[in-house]
């Protein structure tokens, strides 16, 4: 995830030089920059690199991480400071550093209580039932072919290989278990 973020988090500041002169209030600018697209790029940066793994080993596709991801990424920042000043809060006073682990304690419930509910929502998440290893290096290949070429006619031709791939790779999954099920939602 980290190096995902150090090389796709660049190529994608261009996503904030296109939205940010739009803004002309300063604060409000700053805060949709600090706010909102950053925590989103990071957690969009580490989405793409470590997408392909979940999907290997967990058998699911997220639609809500991006979006949940920037609201936890500044709260684990935040516990984490606070978990900071915890441990030079516990050689001071026992008493309040029992007091501090017990509001730490509430903020990790709250964190965790509030995934485990965004993860109920329904369509939170795709099954899948299988990814290779071959379908992780087809993934890869394809995204550093989508983000190292600047003209559009490539990213376009990119982005229409993806498609193709992952009708591919849908329709081996499909025959290779035999089955299809259907849900129709009325």
């Amino acid at each position: 995830a980290v190096l995902s973020i150090i090389y796709f988090y660049q190529k994608l500041g261009c996503i904030r030089e296109k939205l940010l002169p739009l803004i002309k209030n300063g604060r409000i600018k700053s805060f949709v920059d600090k706010g909102i697209l950053m925590p989103f790029l990071v957690s969009f940066s580490a989405q793409i690199g470590t997408l392909p793994l979940t999907m290997h080993y967990f058998h699911k596709l997220s639609l809500i991480a991006f979006f949940i991801n920037i609201l936890v990424i500044p709260f684990i920042g935040l516990v984490v400071a606070l978990g900071f000043l915890f441990f030079l809060i516990s050689f001071l006073s026992f008493a309040f550093a029992q007091i501090f682990a017990n509001f730490l304690e509430a903020l990790l419930s709250l964190l965790v209580n509030s995934i485990e509910a965004a993860a109920e929502i329904p369509a939170a998440f795709f099954y899948i039932p299988q990814f290779s290893i071959l379908s992780i290096l087809l993934y890869l290949a394809v995204i550093m072919l989508l983000f190292n070429f600047k003209k559009k006619v490539v990213r376009n031709a990119g982005f229409a290989i993806t498609l193709f791939l992952a009708l591919i790779l849908l329709t081996q999954s499909i025959s290779e278990t035999q089955r299809l099920n259907l849900v129709i939602m009325d």
